[in-house]
């Protein structure tokens, strides 16, 4: 019967692991496909461009490519349940640097 009970305890426990907030390394690429794979990402860069680097800022990321430079910002939306952390995505006016 103990053995029951602590397989039972082991399976909710896992379970709610499953649910846990995603670690940075796994948020931050869900963020950066997200923003590659969003439909303002190819409307605001031209599909001559060609991404040169993809940087980390406060705000959210600097997205780099031959001709220009746009900051695309994360919002985080707040959760009442555990999970991969809800987001948006503000897309500002690519700055030309040629």
């Amino acid at each position: 019967m103990k053995k029951i009970i602590f397989t039972l305890a082991l399976f909710m426990f896992a379970g709610n692991i499953s649910y846990a907030a995603l670690p940075p390394l796994y948020q931050g690429i869900r963020e950066i496909k997200a923003i590659i794979e969003h439909q303002e990402f190819s409307e605001n860069l031209g599909s001559h461009e060609v991404v040169m680097d993809i940087v980390r800022i406060e705000q959210g990321y600097l997205i780099i490519t031959n001709y220009s430079h746009m900051i695309v910002e994360v919002v985080y939306l707040p959760q009442e349940m555990s999970g991969p952390g809800q987001f948006e995505l503000i897309f500002n006016n690519p700055v030309s640097i040629k």
